[in-house]
Formats: C-alpha cells, sequence, structure tokens
C-alpha cells in the first residue's frame, strides 16, 4: 500500500459479500485513472470477503485492507476516511459495479464544481447499461440548494454516497463523521452535512455505477428496528437549518412526520405499538400541523392507531 498522497481514495466497507465482491474489485482495477488508493475496510466478515480482499491487495499495491470487528458500515467507512490520503474522496458499496470511466468522470466534474461536490447518474437494472465517458457531455452546474431538495423529496438523486465525489479538505476541517448509532439514511445524514458547507455541484446524467439492489440490503430489509432507527435520522434532518433553501424546513417536516406514521403503523399491524411511540406520534403531528401531509386512506389509519391500537 503506497503511503504517500493520492488524488482520489475509494473507501470500501466490506461484509459478507464473497459472491459480488471479485466483480467490484475487479472494475475498481480496470479505472482508465489510476492515480487512486482503495482502502478496504472488512467489518468482521464471516464468509469467504476477507480472504478475498488479502488477495487482492497482495497483487495490488495501490489496495490496503483493514480488517475490523463488526461495527456497521458508519464505523467502517470512519476508519476508511481515518486511513485516507487523497484530495477527494469517493465511496463504492462492495456488491456493486463501477464503470471503467468512474473516476475520471468524476474527477472531470469536481474540478468544475470549484472542487465541491461531483456528482453523477445511476443504473440499477443491468450493468450493460452503463454509459461510456463521451457521455459527459451531458453536465450541468446546479446549486447545493437544489441537491438538497432533491434529496429531501425523494428524487432521482438521492442521498447515496457512491455517486458522488467529495472533497477530503472540507470534510476535514468540519470534523464531519458518520454516526455510528444509526443502521439507515446514515449516509443521506452526511451528504446533507456536507452541502451545508458548498456552493455547488457539477452534475452529469450519465450513468457510470451499477447500483445492484439485494434484498438483504438495509433498505429492502426494513424491520421494525430500523423503521424506529429511521425516525430519529428524520428527525435530525428536520432539526437541520438550511436558510438559502427555502423548501427544505417543509419537505424535511414532511419527512419526519411521514417516517413516524409508517413506523407506527407497522407496529400496528406487528401488535407491537407502544403507548409511547403512538403518543409522541400524535403530540408531533399536531405540533407541526401534519395532517396535510396524508392522504385520506392514511388519515383513516391515524385514527385506528389512535382508538384501536
Amino acid at each position: 500500500m503506497r503511503t504517500e498522497s493520492v488524488n482520489i481514495s475509494i473507501i470500501m466497507p466490506v461484509y459478507n459479500v464473497e459472491d459480488y465482491l471479485s466483480d467490484c474489485l475487479e472494475s475498481i482495477d480496470r479505472q482508465t485513472y489510476r492515480d487512486f488508493e482503495l482502502i478496504i475496510i472488512d467489518d468482521g466478515s464471516t464468509d469467504k470477503s476477507g480472504m478475498i480482499c488479502d488477495l487482492f491487495c497482495e497483487k495490488h499495491p495501490y489496495s490496503r485492507v483493514v480488517h475490523s470487528i463488526n461495527g456497521g458500515v458508519s464505523r467502517a467507512r470512519n476508519i476508511g476516511l481515518d486511513c485516507a490520503n487523497g484530495k477527494y474522496i469517493v465511496y463504492v458499496d462492495s456488491d456493486d459495479i463501477l464503470a471503467e470511466c468512474y473516476l475520471e468522470a468524476l474527477l472531470s466534474l469536481m474540478k468544475d464544481s470549484n472542487d465541491e461536490m461531483a456528482l453523477i447518474a445511476y443504473e440499477n437494472e443491468s450493468v450493460d447499461k452503463l454509459d461510456s465517458f463521451m457521455a459527459i457531455e451531458k453536465r450541468c452546474t446546479v446549486s447545493a440548494e437544489y441537491i438538497i431538495d432533491n434529496i429531501i423529496r425523494n428524487k432521482e438523486i438521492g442521498g447515496y454516497l457512491w455517486n458522488k465525489m467529495f472533497n477530503r479538505a472540507l470534510i476535514e476541517r468540519e470534523h464531519l463523521r458518520f454516526l455510528e448509532d444509526v443502521v439507515i439514511w446514515e449516509d443521506v445524514y452526511f451528504v446533507l452535512q456536507y452541502l451545508k458547507l458548498i456552493d455547488m455541484v457539477e452534475m452529469c446524467n450519465a450513468k457510470y455505477y451499477f447500483y445492484r439492489p439485494r434484498s438483504s440490503s438495509a433498505v429492502m430489509h426494513m424491520t421494525l428496528e430500523k423503521k424506529l432507527n429511521k425516525i430519529d435520522i428524520a428527525e435530525k434532518i428536520f432539526r437541520m437549518e438550511y436558510p438559502t433553501c427555502e423548501q427544505f424546513s417543509y419537505d424535511a417536516k414532511r419527512s419526519y412526520i411521514r417516517t413516524y406514521f409508517d413506523y407506527c403503523w407497522s407496529a400496528y399491524k406487528e401488535k407491537k405499538l407502544k403507548s409511547e411511540y403512538r403518543r409522541c406520534f400524535f403530540s408531533i403531528l399536531n405540533s407541526v400541523n401534519g395532517w396535510c401531509f396524508f392522504t385520506a386512506i392514511e388519515k383513516i389509519k391515524i385514527f385506528i392507531i389512535r382508538f384501536l391500537a
């Protein structure tokens, strides 16, 4: 593993992805841009993932693996940040695949963003649909407020980490790190915190990243515990302030109250809704005038939770 400064640090947490890991690592090794380091954090894998990482790093001097006890993806990403030497940071999920020009495209966009943030599109159906580098002509400059509003409205950009490039100096200056006590939306919170520090984003609609949806992911396997954890992040986002983004307060409020409703209704159906959470939901619902965020059918469900739970 080289220790001198590099332009880009790729941070990749790994946990029990032996069936997909080699494809991801090979796509990193095929990158057209070469001034990067790969920091792999093996988060206590119990399958062959750790061994696959070791074998890869033995053959590729730009890579390094840190074996850690299982502490969750946020802790793994923080370890990666602490180890990073690059001017820029990108995050990769270990079951996904990069287009060969992934780093080259992000870096080109980053330079035009005044070193603030680069953002690309992604593909989630077939890796064969990834774009070529020439498609980067589809680029445009947008404000950070535009991205904030897009993320909070759950539109096409999303609060993902892996379709963005970050400036490490900004991250370190503000001591930004991932919240380690949460298991979902930790990436959204980090991205929103970062966006508070910048003015502009250079984005491109070309697809250079293949995101592989899996049934075992935190988003796909949404337990009551995860939904409860999601409320905590939704509240933190609700409490954030973006004075220059007029729509943010309204959309963050809607997201918070609807996230709380989703938990309460799911818990009610499973006969696990505790009275303390039901009381808290209705207290928040009334305090933020949240009834406008629900359809007629959802309002019926709310009345059921209130009087029949």
